[in-house]
């Protein structure tokens, strides 16, 4: 019995050695498969480091399409929204969408002392900024809109020195009288002329004529401004 017993004891330990056997080569595979892991692990880190910064440029490249997009878009729709409502803008003035010709006419010189070209000039500068400013194009028969006028003062005079100041100082002033007709919707014509007037001031001690070239270029601007806003925008 001691003799069989011992047999079966020899069987089973052959067999729990089998069975080591098998554990062990598990463990191995394992251990093999683990690496291949960590063999592709690495791999992807090394594409993900190459590849970084191009993937973040293409990223980056459609956000900026994207905003592109929306920055032309948006305006685009403002612009389709407010010709809907019956007029249309450019560069901050309001304009019937159809309203499609002006004319300015030349404008008169009655001033005593002005230049006697002043009132051309003036005309010429309103069609040019009428133009440059507005979509409408130039017409000298039957326009949808027309400006006429004429310079009817123009003086200089002193001007007080405030307190502290010991130098006065002279005063440059123009007048202009500004007709405005519309033919596509007279309500938004002007019943009856309009005045304009703007100044500029200068040294007591120097020349008109030294200076008056510079003085009617910033007297101009301001008065073309009044003029559009009033034409224009209504003010």
């Amino acid at each position: 019995e001691c003799g069989i017993r011992n047999t079966e004891c020899g069987i089973r330990n052959a067999e729990y050695g089998v069975r080591n056997t098998e554990c062990g080569m598990r463990s191995a595979e394992c251990g093999m498969r683990n690496a291949e892991c960590g063999m592709r692990n690495a791999e992807s880190s090394e594409w993900l480091g190459a590849h970084q910064k191009p993937l973040q440029k293409r990223f980056l490249k459609k956000c900026k399409m994207k905003n592109f997009s929306l920055s032309i878009l948006g305006p685009l729709l403002i612009l389709l929204a407010v010709s809907q409502l019956g007029c249309y803008t450019f560069k901050g003035i309001s304009i019937d969408p159809n309203v499609k010709t002006f004319a300015v006419r030349n404008f008169e010189t009655l001033a005593d002392n002005a230049p006697p070209t002043l009132g051309l000039e003036f005309a010429e500068l309103l069609r040019d900024k009428t133009r440059s400013e507005t979509p409408l194009k130039a017409k000298n028969e039957e326009p949808d809109i027309e400006f006429t006028g004429k310079i009817v003062d123009f003086r200089v005079s002193p001007v007080n020195p405030k307190p502290g100041e010991l130098v006065a100082a002279n005063r440059l002033e123009v007048r202009i009288r500004v007709g405005y007709i519309n033919r596509i919707d007279e309500k938004k014509g002007w019943a009856a002329e309009r005045d304009f007037q703007h100044f500029a001031d200068f040294s007591s001690s120097t020349d008109l004529l030294a200076v008056q070239t510079n003085l009617l270029s910033t007297i101009n601007k301001q008065l073309l401004e009044d003029i559009f806003n009033a034409a224009f925008n209504d003010w």
